[in-house]
């Protein structure tokens, strides 16, 4: 009888994290001298580690500023972009950033999107050909009477000189390019707070971060609230419950993914609108540097609109880089379209990995092909009929179209037990649930 293979070399690809009464099964990658572990967030020794990809990407940025066209510089830019991207995966997927707090594990959802993300901008850095233009929404600084611009902001960042250690930091805070050249084809919500009043700016982006905190809790309070299903559960799932009729079943699900995209639509507004209280209220930025990152989604009338205009762009220069400019050299607009659109989902599978259950490409990228695919029937009916899609019939399409198709990922994701581990708030401290009681309470009198 041949004797067993030797599997000692083997990483270990599961461990248990134990919280009271039950444990969080994870899936991670521990390979090379990286062990699997728990992120400790009073650890400079951690924090130094998580901060050495953005370390990459500091260095990337700061050579495509300052040698955009050099061989050396082109050169340099190669050599991070590898030695980056497995940093990233590395510590990306050794450490759990949940602190060992099973139903708050999405937070590894969201770090795994995070890593994806800096090695797509270290790609996005390596690929560029020639400087960032600096592009101010406004221009403040006073140009001295005898035509020297040595004092101005805006006339140093254009001219070549090296760039300091705040113009790389301010560019890549600033990943929509609202104060560069590269974002100033993408369209943006009309300004609804007062701008040239820093207090006034400050109180209105404070109540629309108290606002949307709130309203995120009630779309999780009324995701697990559902009653009939287990998605918001650790063990995770289907949208679908067989012992309801069709409708009920189907109206069910439509709620469940409708709580799931508007999850993401009002916690990433959230914290846009913390940073922007940290950057207008702390470091004096211009508040019209902060513009909203979503046009109210819900009122588009197309599928391009919504993706194109309505939603948010934090990444969409990478995206171009990295999927739109490969598949459009190849074949064209369709190409560019799909390939954009895929490295989307890529992005949002390998989030779902560093949660720790594994991929689903089939249907997490599938989900973001189809959207390319909703575009290019709007390009086929334009050209058929001779108008685009717009107006009520539109909006009846777009939802109908997104709506059909946000159920292949939704599935994907909640069949794993991510809708039960999206509890960061202690209940105690949540608005919703006390709305929820105070509700219950009032309607059993």
């Amino acid at each position: 009888m041949a004797a067993e293979p030797d599997t000692s070399w083997i990483p270990n690809y599961h461990f248990t994290l134990a919280t009271k009464d039950r444990a969080l099964h994870r899936s991670r990658c521990s390979t090379f001298w990286i062990q699997a572990s728990l992120f400790n967030p009073y650890s400079l020794q951690d924090w130094a580690i998580l901060n050495v990809p953005g370390v990459f990407v500091l260095l990337a940025a700061k050579l495509a500023f300052d040698q955009p066209r050099s061989l050396a510089g082109k050169l340099s830019r190669l050599l991070l972009l590898p030695v980056g991207s497995v940093l990233a995966y590395l510590i990306f997927t050794s450490y759990d950033f949940s602190g060992g707090v099973a139903d708050q594990g999405a937070i590894n959802f969201v770090a795994g999107c995070l890593g994806c993300a800096m090695v797509l901008k270290l790609y996005e850095f390596t690929a560029l050909t020639s400087r960032p233009v600096y592009t101010p929404v406004r221009r403040t600084e006073k140009v001295q009477k005898d035509g020297d611009h040595s004092g101005d902001e805006k006339g140093r960042r254009e001219s070549g000189a090296p760039a300091t250690p705040g113009d790389v930091l301010h560019f890549l805070l600033d990943p929509r390019g609202v104060s560069y050249d590269f974002g100033a084809q993408i369209p943006r919500a009309p300004e609804t707070r007062n701008v040239n009043s820093r207090s006034s700016f400050l109180l209105s982006t404070l109540y629309r971060a108290v606002f949307f905190f709130l309203m995120l809790d009630v779309s999780l309070v009324t995701f697990q609230s559902v009653p009939g299903t287990t998605v918001s559960t650790l063990a995770g799932g289907s949208l679908y419950n067989p012992d309801l009729p069709p409708l009920q079943r189907y109206l069910t699900s439509g709620l469940l993914v409708l709580c799931c995209g508007a999850a993401p639509y009002f916690g990433l507004s959230f914290f846009h609108y913390v940073i922007t209280l940290l950057s207008v209220g702390i470091f004096r930025q211009d508040p019209a540097e902060h513009p909203f990152i979503f046009w109210s989604p819900h009122n588009a009338t197309s599928v391009r609109e919504l993706w194109g205009k309505r939603w948010h762009s934090l990444l969409r220069s990478a995206f171009v880089a990295m999927g739109y400019k490969p598949g459009s050299a190849l074949v064209g607009e369709v190409g560019g379209l799909m390939g954009a659109f895929i490295v989307s989902g890529v992005l949002h599978d390998i989030g779902m990995w560093g949660y720790g259950k594994g991929t689903d490409p089939w249907r997490v990228v599938g989900f973001f092909w189809l959207q390319s695919v909703g575009i290019i029937l709007e390009g086929i009916w334009r050209k058929i009929v001779g108008r685009r899609v717009q107006g009520v019939w539109g909006r009846l399409w777009t939802w109908t179209w997104v709506m059909c198709t946000v159920h292949i990922v939704a599935e994907a994701w909640l069949q794993r037990g991510v809708g039960g581990a999206v509890n960061f708030v202690p209940e105690d401290y949540r608005p919703a649930v006390y709305l929820q009681r105070y509700l219950a309470s009032s309607i059993s009198r």
